[in-house]
């Protein structure tokens, strides 16, 4: 297989527009004062999904609890209900 260079003919900007451009529409304010502040509601929001963004996903704490427990041989395990729970998941 031989691969050839050919001539690539680029686009020519265009120089002058159709249409004259259109100056863009502005939004007339209101003569009112608009309140700037947050309200408690929202301060109260901000806070919260702070707190959980500082929330680790999985509570290691337990996790090592579980751990422990399956190492020494004193986690129980009901495999009737197990099993019953693996078909349900996978029922559709």
């Amino acid at each position: 297989m031989k691969i050839t260079r050919t001539e690539i003919t680029g686009v020519q900007p265009k120089l002058q527009p159709d249409t004259p451009p259109q100056p863009t529409p502005t939004k007339e304010r209101p003569s009112a004062p608009i309140e700037a502040g947050i309200s408690q509601e929202a301060q109260s929001l901000a806070q919260a999904r702070q707190q959980l963004a500082d929330t680790p996903d999985v509570d290691m704490d337990k996790v090592e609890q579980i751990r422990n427990a399956i190492a020494q041989g004193d986690l129980p395990l009901d495999l009737d209900a197990l099993a019953k729970a693996v078909v349900e998941m996978h029922r559709p």
